[in-house]
């Protein structure tokens, strides 16, 4: 019987370090995802736009001052969160496992989602719509400048209210 020697066990160790840890990097969204599934996480960054449409995310969506953020008939088993973008519009999308989180945003318009387990939050945003909505925890809206809130039902209490 061969005995792996320790040089051979130290390679086996960093090409699975390797390969764990490109796995776990964000992919970067500046264009369209369509009709895919994305084992990792979405990353949208400052002045970028991403469409998602008709697409499986494995992981979270998350950007920071982006320009335009699209999410359509898409499943998310972690969670949205999205902050400082110029317009957000998310539509039919299940979050299986957390929260959908909008804040700081000119435009929010978040229609016809659902949380498995997670609220919805939309937050400080300037032109803010909230409609049929459909969250297991809450659906909270606070210090948005102009709000339209209708249909929503949240099993934690629905604090979206005009």
């Amino acid at each position: 019987m061969k005995v792996p020697t320790l040089f051979s066990v130290a390679l086996a160790m960093a090409a699975f370090l390797f390969a764990s840890d490109s796995f776990a990097q964000a992919r970067t969204c500046d264009g369209v995802i369509n009709d895919e599934t994305v084992l990792q996480d979405i990353e949208i960054l400052e002045g970028d736009s991403c469409i998602i449409n008709d697409s499986t995310i494995r992981g979270t969506i998350i950007g920071d001052s982006p320009n335009t953020v699209l999410i359509n008939k898409t499943r998310v088993d972690n969670r949205i969160v999205i902050s400082g973008a110029n317009t957000v519009a998310i539509g039919d999308v299940l979050v299986d496992d957390g929260n959908i989180r909008v804040t700081d945003s000119d435009i929010a318009s978040l229609v016809d989602n659902r949380t498995n387990d997670g609220d919805i939050r939309v937050n400080r945003n300037r032109e803010t719509y909230v409609v049929q909505n459909d969250a297991e925890g809450r659906i909270v809206c606070r210090n948005n400048t102009f709000l339209t809130a209708s249909y929503n039902t949240a099993r934690d209490g629905d604090l979206c209210r005009n």
